[in-house]
Protein backbone atom coordinates (compact mmCIF):
# COMPACT_ATOMS: atom_id res chain seq x y z
CA UNK A 1 0.00 0.00 0.00
CA UNK A 2 1.80 3.53 -0.96
CA UNK A 3 2.51 5.55 2.32
CA UNK A 4 -0.18 8.29 1.41
CA UNK A 5 -2.79 6.03 1.11
CA UNK A 6 -1.75 4.11 4.37
CA UNK A 7 -1.89 8.11 5.90
CA UNK A 8 -5.52 8.75 4.57
CA UNK A 9 -6.82 5.11 6.36
CA UNK A 10 -4.56 6.12 9.78
CA UNK A 11 -6.20 9.69 9.74
CA UNK A 12 -9.78 7.53 8.91
CA UNK A 13 -8.97 5.08 12.53
CA UNK A 14 -8.04 8.46 14.41
CA UNK A 15 -11.62 9.91 13.39
CA UNK A 16 -13.65 7.25 14.06
CA UNK A 17 -11.80 6.96 17.34
CA UNK A 18 -12.41 10.20 18.34
CA UNK A 19 -15.91 10.59 17.10
CA UNK A 20 -16.50 7.33 19.04
CA UNK A 21 -15.37 8.32 22.28
CA UNK A 22 -17.04 11.78 21.95
CA UNK A 23 -20.17 12.87 24.63
CA UNK A 24 -21.95 13.44 21.36
CA UNK A 25 -21.78 11.92 17.79
CA UNK A 26 -22.35 13.68 14.67
CA UNK A 27 -25.75 12.79 12.80
CA UNK A 28 -24.01 13.04 9.32
CA UNK A 29 -20.64 13.04 8.43
CA UNK A 30 -18.76 12.82 4.81
CA UNK A 31 -15.59 11.62 4.79
CA UNK A 32 -13.64 12.67 0.89
CA UNK A 33 -10.31 11.35 -0.35
CA UNK A 34 -8.76 14.63 -2.83
CA UNK A 35 -7.08 12.23 -4.95
CA UNK A 36 -4.95 15.03 -5.64
CA UNK A 37 -1.88 14.65 -3.54
CA UNK A 38 -4.32 12.39 -1.50
CA UNK A 39 -5.42 15.08 1.08
CA UNK A 40 -8.23 14.11 3.58
CA UNK A 41 -10.96 16.03 4.03
CA UNK A 42 -13.04 15.77 7.00
CA UNK A 43 -16.32 17.47 6.90
CA UNK A 44 -19.48 17.31 9.41
CA UNK A 45 -22.57 18.47 9.07
CA UNK A 46 -23.21 18.38 12.63
CA UNK A 47 -26.32 19.82 14.07
CA UNK A 48 -26.80 22.26 16.46
CA UNK A 49 -29.68 22.64 19.01
CA UNK A 50 -31.14 26.34 20.17
CA UNK A 51 -33.55 26.68 22.72
CA UNK A 52 -35.68 29.80 23.83
CA UNK A 53 -39.61 30.69 25.08
CA UNK A 54 -39.81 32.36 21.58
CA UNK A 55 -38.29 33.98 19.09
CA UNK A 56 -35.21 35.62 21.74
CA UNK A 57 -33.06 32.84 20.74
CA UNK A 58 -33.30 33.50 16.99
CA UNK A 59 -30.39 37.09 17.88
CA UNK A 60 -28.14 33.96 18.95
CA UNK A 61 -28.98 31.71 16.13
CA UNK A 62 -28.49 34.64 13.55
CA UNK A 63 -24.92 35.02 14.99
CA UNK A 64 -23.63 31.61 14.92
CA UNK A 65 -25.11 30.77 11.45
CA UNK A 66 -22.93 33.49 10.39
CA UNK A 67 -20.32 31.35 11.57
CA UNK A 68 -21.12 27.44 11.26
CA UNK A 69 -22.97 28.34 7.86
CA UNK A 70 -22.34 24.35 7.25
CA UNK A 71 -23.74 23.03 9.68
CA UNK A 72 -27.85 22.15 10.14
CA UNK A 73 -29.50 23.92 13.25
CA UNK A 74 -32.61 22.27 15.33
CA UNK A 75 -34.37 25.54 16.48
CA UNK A 76 -36.76 24.51 19.90
CA UNK A 77 -39.14 27.48 20.84
CA UNK A 78 -40.92 26.75 23.73
CA UNK A 79 -44.08 29.14 22.87
CA UNK A 80 -46.55 27.45 24.70
CA UNK A 81 -44.78 27.75 27.77
CA UNK A 82 -43.80 31.68 27.24
CA UNK A 83 -43.04 33.76 29.20
CA UNK A 84 -40.61 32.16 31.46
CA UNK A 85 -39.82 35.47 33.65
CA UNK A 86 -42.78 35.07 35.61
CA UNK A 87 -42.60 31.00 36.27
CA UNK A 88 -42.47 29.09 39.38
CA UNK A 89 -38.37 28.20 39.72
CA UNK A 90 -39.45 24.06 40.35
CA UNK A 91 -42.17 24.40 37.45
CA UNK A 92 -39.41 26.46 34.85
CA UNK A 93 -36.84 23.26 36.12
CA UNK A 94 -39.19 20.66 35.17
CA UNK A 95 -39.99 23.06 31.75
CA UNK A 96 -36.17 23.28 31.07
CA UNK A 97 -35.07 19.63 31.91
CA UNK A 98 -37.29 18.12 29.40
CA UNK A 99 -36.58 20.54 26.48
CA UNK A 100 -32.48 20.12 26.97
CA UNK A 101 -33.74 16.00 26.95
CA UNK A 102 -35.48 17.14 23.72
CA UNK A 103 -32.82 18.93 22.47
CA UNK A 104 -30.28 16.21 23.26
CA UNK A 105 -32.37 13.75 20.94
CA UNK A 106 -32.27 15.97 18.09
CA UNK A 107 -28.94 17.52 17.79
CA UNK A 108 -24.88 17.55 18.60
CA UNK A 109 -24.34 20.59 20.68
CA UNK A 110 -26.81 22.48 22.44
CA UNK A 111 -27.18 26.28 23.16
CA UNK A 112 -29.52 27.31 25.66
CA UNK A 113 -30.53 30.76 24.09
CA UNK A 114 -32.49 32.03 27.18
CA UNK A 115 -30.73 33.73 29.93
CA UNK A 116 -33.68 32.57 32.00
CA UNK A 117 -33.93 29.28 31.05
CA UNK A 118 -29.66 29.35 31.54
CA UNK A 119 -29.63 30.54 34.96
CA UNK A 120 -32.67 27.91 36.16
CA UNK A 121 -30.54 24.89 34.45
CA UNK A 122 -28.46 22.97 37.02
CA UNK A 123 -26.73 21.36 34.59
CA UNK A 124 -23.18 21.88 32.83
CA UNK A 125 -23.68 19.75 29.79
CA UNK A 126 -24.69 22.81 27.07
CA UNK A 127 -23.77 26.17 26.14
CA UNK A 128 -25.83 29.01 28.09
CA UNK A 129 -26.46 32.17 27.55
CA UNK A 130 -26.10 34.47 30.55
CA UNK A 131 -25.33 38.34 30.97
CA UNK A 132 -21.89 39.07 31.74
CA UNK A 133 -22.97 40.72 34.96
CA UNK A 134 -18.77 41.17 35.64
CA UNK A 135 -19.64 44.86 34.23
CA UNK A 136 -21.05 45.62 37.54
CA UNK A 137 -18.63 44.80 39.41
CA UNK A 138 -15.97 46.69 37.39
CA UNK A 139 -18.11 49.48 36.74
CA UNK A 140 -21.07 49.53 39.14
CA UNK A 141 -22.68 52.79 38.69
CA UNK A 142 -21.69 53.03 34.73
CA UNK A 143 -23.83 49.47 34.14
CA UNK A 144 -27.39 48.64 34.09
CA UNK A 145 -28.29 45.01 33.57
CA UNK A 146 -31.93 44.70 31.97
CA UNK A 147 -33.65 41.05 32.94
CA UNK A 148 -36.51 39.50 34.13
CA UNK A 149 -37.58 38.72 37.55
CA UNK A 150 -36.64 34.78 37.29
CA UNK A 151 -33.00 35.70 35.95
CA UNK A 152 -32.31 38.29 38.24
CA UNK A 153 -33.18 35.81 40.78
CA UNK A 154 -31.07 33.34 39.74
CA UNK A 155 -27.88 35.58 38.84
CA UNK A 156 -27.09 36.93 42.67
CA UNK A 157 -25.23 39.88 40.97
CA UNK A 158 -23.42 42.46 42.35
CA UNK A 159 -25.07 45.29 39.97
CA UNK A 160 -26.21 47.87 41.83
CA UNK A 161 -28.61 49.12 38.53
CA UNK A 162 -31.14 46.94 37.76
CA UNK A 163 -34.42 47.46 35.64
CA UNK A 164 -36.82 44.35 36.01
CA UNK A 165 -38.49 44.12 32.43
CA UNK A 166 -41.17 41.58 33.08
CA UNK A 167 -43.50 42.51 30.17
CA UNK A 168 -41.08 43.97 27.56
CA UNK A 169 -40.27 39.99 26.11
CA UNK A 170 -43.98 39.44 25.63
CA UNK A 171 -43.90 42.74 24.22
CA UNK A 172 -41.55 42.12 21.31
CA UNK A 173 -42.92 38.88 20.74
CA UNK A 174 -46.54 40.94 19.55
CA UNK A 175 -44.15 44.05 17.99
CA UNK A 176 -42.53 41.10 15.82
CA UNK A 177 -46.13 39.81 14.64
CA UNK A 178 -47.37 42.87 13.95
CA UNK A 179 -44.52 44.62 12.18
CA UNK A 180 -42.57 42.75 9.28
CA UNK A 181 -39.56 45.13 9.33
CA UNK A 182 -39.37 44.43 13.27
CA UNK A 183 -40.16 48.10 14.33
CA UNK A 184 -40.32 48.35 17.93
CA UNK A 185 -41.01 51.89 18.62
CA UNK A 186 -44.69 50.98 20.14
CA UNK A 187 -42.28 49.83 23.15
CA UNK A 188 -40.28 53.40 24.02
CA UNK A 189 -43.14 54.55 26.42
CA UNK A 190 -43.16 51.36 28.60
CA UNK A 191 -39.24 51.41 28.08
CA UNK A 192 -39.53 55.01 29.53
CA UNK A 193 -41.27 54.13 32.23
CA UNK A 194 -38.73 51.16 33.01
CA UNK A 195 -35.51 52.82 32.38
CA UNK A 196 -35.48 56.29 31.80
CA UNK A 197 -34.48 57.17 35.78
CA UNK A 198 -30.89 55.13 34.85
CA UNK A 199 -30.23 57.58 32.17
CA UNK A 200 -26.53 58.20 32.23
CA UNK A 201 -25.19 54.95 32.68
CA UNK A 202 -22.62 53.94 29.46
CA UNK A 203 -23.33 50.25 29.73
CA UNK A 204 -26.13 48.45 29.15
CA UNK A 205 -26.54 44.47 30.17
CA UNK A 206 -29.16 42.41 27.86
CA UNK A 207 -30.58 39.91 30.08
CA UNK A 208 -32.63 38.12 28.06
CA UNK A 209 -32.40 37.36 24.59
CA UNK A 210 -35.73 39.12 23.16
CA UNK A 211 -33.83 42.36 23.89
CA UNK A 212 -31.87 42.77 21.38
CA UNK A 213 -34.60 43.68 19.24
CA UNK A 214 -35.17 46.87 21.01
CA UNK A 215 -31.68 48.53 20.86
CA UNK A 216 -32.53 51.62 19.10
CA UNK A 217 -35.27 52.41 21.40
CA UNK A 218 -33.39 51.64 24.46
CA UNK A 219 -30.74 54.51 23.31
CA UNK A 220 -33.54 56.79 22.32
CA UNK A 221 -33.89 57.07 25.67
CA UNK A 222 -30.69 56.42 27.23
CA UNK A 223 -28.41 57.51 24.55
CA UNK A 224 -25.33 56.27 22.97
CA UNK A 225 -24.90 53.54 25.61
CA UNK A 226 -22.87 49.97 24.50
CA UNK A 227 -24.38 46.92 24.33
CA UNK A 228 -23.58 43.90 26.18
CA UNK A 229 -24.98 40.15 26.08
CA UNK A 230 -23.70 36.54 26.48
CA UNK A 231 -23.27 35.58 22.93
CA UNK A 232 -19.78 36.47 22.73
CA UNK A 233 -19.15 33.45 25.44
CA UNK A 234 -21.94 31.25 23.64
CA UNK A 235 -19.55 31.54 20.33
CA UNK A 236 -16.64 31.04 22.41
CA UNK A 237 -18.50 27.78 24.24
CA UNK A 238 -19.65 26.81 21.20
CA UNK A 239 -15.91 26.76 19.23
CA UNK A 240 -14.47 24.48 22.05
CA UNK A 241 -17.24 22.41 21.87
CA UNK A 242 -17.40 21.69 18.01
CA UNK A 243 -13.71 20.88 18.25
CA UNK A 244 -14.51 18.31 20.72
CA UNK A 245 -16.97 16.76 18.56
CA UNK A 246 -14.26 16.81 15.46
CA UNK A 247 -16.38 19.76 13.01
CA UNK A 248 -13.78 20.80 11.07
CA UNK A 249 -14.85 23.50 9.59
CA UNK A 250 -15.07 24.02 5.00
CA UNK A 251 -12.88 26.68 4.14
CA UNK A 252 -14.61 26.92 1.08
CA UNK A 253 -17.81 27.85 3.15
CA UNK A 254 -18.95 31.26 3.87
CA UNK A 255 -21.14 32.71 5.94
CA UNK A 256 -23.32 33.86 2.98
CA UNK A 257 -24.05 30.19 2.55
CA UNK A 258 -26.19 29.62 5.23
CA UNK A 259 -30.27 29.41 4.01
CA UNK A 260 -33.19 29.11 5.48
CA UNK A 261 -33.00 24.96 4.96
CA UNK A 262 -30.21 24.63 7.30
CA UNK A 263 -32.70 25.36 9.95
CA UNK A 264 -35.20 22.75 11.49
CA UNK A 265 -38.08 24.81 13.86
CA UNK A 266 -39.76 22.53 16.11
CA UNK A 267 -42.54 24.48 18.67
CA UNK A 268 -44.40 22.98 21.73
CA UNK A 269 -47.36 25.18 20.68
CA UNK A 270 -48.97 26.78 17.84
CA UNK A 271 -46.33 26.49 14.41
CA UNK A 272 -44.98 29.70 13.79
CA UNK A 273 -42.49 28.80 10.80
CA UNK A 274 -43.08 31.50 8.42
CA UNK A 275 -42.56 34.01 11.03
CA UNK A 276 -39.50 32.59 12.70
CA UNK A 277 -38.27 32.20 8.83
CA UNK A 278 -38.79 35.56 8.08
CA UNK A 279 -37.41 37.51 11.23
CA UNK A 280 -34.14 35.22 11.17
CA UNK A 281 -33.90 36.85 7.03
CA UNK A 282 -33.84 39.96 9.01
CA UNK A 283 -31.39 39.10 11.54
CA UNK A 284 -29.32 37.85 9.20
CA UNK A 285 -28.58 41.13 7.75
CA UNK A 286 -27.06 41.88 10.51
CA UNK A 287 -28.89 44.94 11.36
CA UNK A 288 -29.79 43.94 15.00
Amino acid sequence: MPLEYLFCYLRFLQITFDRHFCKEISKSTKIAFMTKNVHLTYITNMVIGVYDSGIGGLTTLSKIARIYSDCEFFYFSDNKNHPFGNKDEKELEKIVNSAVAKLKNNSDVQILACNTASSTYKGDDVIKLLPPTCLCTAIPDKTLLMATDRTIANLHSDCVKIANTPELATMIEIQAELNRNLDMSALVPYLKKRIGKFYGVNNVILGCSHYPYCKKEIKRILGDVTFFDGNDLVRCNLKSEMKIHGYVKNANIKASDFTLENVRFVFSGLNEEKKYERILKELMKGEI
